[in-house]
């Protein structure tokens, strides 16, 4: 946490740089110039985010109140992140208390960074059913980790009502639709509840080419990939990749399966390979996927997004997430 003296607010620059090369090493994700607009020439330390103090003009980034005309205004992290994080599943926190610790969360778990217009926005989605325990963790950790990357961002938890077998991938597909019509993301996060992220330099953002595996090292697994192909934990699609791709198979009832299937789409007929995040970042702590037997490369067409159906029962603005209960029916008899 950076603080200031109390007599005279100091100016903190990354490794000691001085201003005109400090400047090429600040925000991932902030204004249209590429800097965060702090009223003045006063930098409060805690909430210096840049060293550029003009109000950037919309539409003209170039305009950036720099001391350079040739800085480079495309950054990687935001100075809030801290890398490795310490995460402790001993006490479970409670709903009262993650809402006290994230003032700025809004209603339905919407983010907007306060002193920046932020780069990209990342929509969050949580396959959910009777996991409170988890969910309380993951909104402990999730939202801090979010907002030091100053990223716009929605958690949203996909409900599935009753006590039938539980399909995460239809799920998260009907979080896609529901969480599109909102707003136009940049991101997909598709997140188990059982997974925390432990660095906070794995940026919750997509690449712009490729899906991306964020979850390539779990603790469960010894922080390895338990095969090649695992694409499950935490995933990352442009709503391009996603509807590309047909989004996910709404076929796997129970745990196991889909995540391979999943990989498969991400690389068959659709020219996207899928891109593993660095395993120093991209740790995480959690609470043998069997093989798939679908042949995706001749279903994945027909089973996803263009053939969802469910029935909407509620969705209701929670102060951390917009909860989105609904009922996807049962598993067919003899599949």
């Amino acid at each position: 946490v950076l603080k200031s003296t109390p007599k005279e607010p100091q100016t903190l620059f990354p490794y000691g740089q001085p201003k005109e090369k400090a400047c090429h090493r600040f925000v991932f994700n902030c204004t249209l110039t590429g800097n965060t607009f702090i009223q003045g020439d006063h930098l409060s330390n805690t909430r210096q985010l840049c060293l550029c103090s003009r109000e950037p003009t919309p539409g003209k980034r170039e305009d950036s109140g720099c001391p350079s005309d040739n800085l480079l205004f495309f950054f990687f992290l935001s100075l809030l992140t801290v890398g490795p994080l310490i995460i402790s599943f001993r006490v479970l926190p409670s709903e009262r208390m993650i809402i006290k610790k994230n003032p700025f969360v809004q209603s339905g778990g919407l983010y907007r960074p306060p002193h920046c217009l932020a780069r990209y926005k990342s929509a969050i989605l949580v396959a959910y059913s009777n996991q409170e325990k988890y969910l309380h963790h993951l909104l402990y950790y999730i939202h801090p980790f979010l907002q030091r990357q100053q990223l716009s961002y929605r958690i949203y938890l996909i409900q599935q009502v009753g006590n039938g077998t539980f399909n995460r991938a239809k799920l998260l597909n009907i979080g896609v639709r529901e969480a599109l019509k909102d707003e136009d993301w940049d991101c997909l996060l598709l997140h188990d509840v059982d997974l925390v992220p432990e660095n906070d330099y794995n940026l919750y953002v997509c690449d712009e080419y490729y899906p991306k595996h964020m979850a390539s090292a779990i603790d469960k697994f010894h922080y390895n990939l338990p095969y090649k192909s695992f694409f499950g934990g935490v995933s990352a699609l442009t709503p391009e990749h996603y509807m590309k791709m047909n989004g996910f198979p709404n076929t796997y009832w129970g745990s196991g399966g889909e995540n391979d299937d999943i990989a498969t789409r991400t690389q068959v007929d659709i020219s996207c390979k899928h891109h593993l995040c660095s395993l120093s970042n991209c740790s995480y702590s959690s609470f043998f996927r069997p093989a798939s037997r679908h042949n995706t490369g001749k279903t994945w067409k027909d089973d996803g997004m263009n053939s969802l159906e469910f029935k909407l029962l509620s969705r209701t603005k929670h102060p951390l997430y917009t909860n989105i209960t609904v009922d996807i029916g049962y598993v067919p008899p003899f599949s």
